[in-house]
């Protein structure tokens, strides 16, 4: 049975992803497989879905059997204890099937596991805005706190869902004379082919919309405000300042006096500088603020957590991590998709 340290599995409600390591931080097996979300799929698809990627890992290193020091999970929807079992459950299950063992098993939010690879337990928050939000941070005592994340019926402001709907209220604002108008209505009605609000009406009752069709209006609203659309920039504003307050709620309950690191990831803040620089420039107000926008993906902070677990981090170890996994992710897409297939870098939507 051959040992490897590390192995790290991201997992969301569109894909999960995997990698393992060595000590060096070299990637040596990346696979995908499907969503690993058991509340929208259910726990025997999930468990397919872990045996599938599993499979794939030790087919790549070359072995029958594998021994893991670290395995570490961060998986979207993991919110309580009980689901921290569920799903305990169901990888430890597919652990066996595939004649993986493990000497330390740990499960996390996504959001956290990608936190605890970029801190290097120092103070920071970390903010994800995609189609959902959250906001997590860490203190120099390692304590993390939560804010946000409890999905569109409840939560989710300065998400691109949340601001997809605010544009779609506004227009029926517009429509009952409580607001003035603006460009969103021609946009939206536009996009969707659509002729008049009441057909906007039906599109939104009428039909089974997933979180992704809303969220996917938020592009008309930043093409609005930057065309100078006066009611788009206000709604992306208050988008900002959500996200903000949020941080600052971080920030009370870890008690973080003056500075920190601040990572923003997710498309909306990856891809929207009106966005990330309003909040960058609402917390360093009060704080000395080191902002950083994330750029890899969360199975890649997992290893770094995972090395770190090990006390193998370094520069060194960090540049071989990044640079094979993207080796090893560049070969995945050719053997799955040919030359033109699409790669599976993170956008924050998962």
């Amino acid at each position: 049975m051959k040992t490897v340290p590390i192995l790290a599995v991201d997992g969301g409600g569109t894909r999960c992803r995997g990698a393992i390591c060595n000590e060096k931080g070299e990637v040596i097996a990346y696979a995908e497989a499907g969503p690993v979300n058991y509340q929208n799929i259910g726990e025997v698809n999930v468990e397919i879905a872990f045996i599938e990627l599993l499979q794939k890992l030790v087919a790549q290193s070359g072995e029958n059997d594998l021994k893991i020091k670290q395995a570490l999970l961060g998986i979207a929807g993991i919110d309580t204890k009980q689901d921290q079992e569920i799903v305990l459950r169901i990888f430890t299950s597919a652990l066996s099937k595939v004649g993986i063992e493990t000497e330390e098993l740990q499960i996390e939010n996504d959001a956290n596991m990608t936190l605890y690879g970029t801190s290097r337990i120092r103070p920071s928050l970390l903010v994800i805005s995609g189609t959902g939000s959250i906001v997590c941070g860490i203190n120099k005592n390692g304590e993390i706190a939560r804010v946000g994340g409890w999905g569109h019926w409840i939560g989710d402001e300065g998400s691109g869902y949340k601001i997809a709907q605010t544009a779609v209220r506004h227009i029926f604002k517009v429509e009952d004379g409580q607001e003035p108008p603006s460009g969103i209505k021609q946009a939206v009605l536009k996009y969707l082919g659509l002729a008049t609000v009441q057909d906007l009406m039906g599109w939104v009752y009428q039909k089974v919309h997933g979180i992704d069709e809303i969220a996917a209006l938020a592009p008309l609203v930043f093409r609005l405000a930057k065309e100078g659309d006066e009611k788009s920039t206000e709604i992306l504003e208050r988008a900002a300042l959500d996200l903000a307050n949020a941080c600052r709620a971080a920030i009370a309950k870890l008690k973080i006096t003056r500075e920190f690191d601040l990572f923003l990831g997710g498309g909306i803040l990856q891809k929207h500088e009106e966005v990330s620089d309003t909040i960058i420039r609402e917390l360093s107000d009060s704080y000395v603020v080191y902002p950083h926008i994330l750029d890899k993906e969360p199975v890649y902070f997992a290893l770094l957590f995972g090395l770190s677990k090990i006390g193998k981090r370094t520069n060194e170890a960090e540049y071989n991590c990044l640079h094979s996994l993207r080796l090893r992710q560049a070969n995945w897409k050719t053997s799955q998709f040919g030359e033109n297939g699409k790669g599976s870098w993170w956008n924050g939507s998962d």
